[in-house]
Formats: C-alpha cells, sequence, structure tokens
C-alpha cells in the first residue's frame, strides 16, 4: 500500500525507498 501520498512526513522518514 502506497502510504506516501495518504502522508507525505513518511516520505522524510525514507518510507518512500520501501514503497518505491
Amino acid at each position: 500500500m502506497k502510504k506516501i501520498y495518504v502522508k507525505p512526513s513518511f516520505l522524510k522518514k525514507g518510507r518512500l525507498s520501501a514503497v518505491t
């Protein structure tokens, strides 16, 4: 599930890498 669009804060946490 892509929560990046739901919580931009995750992007700073590096979650983007896990989603990408």
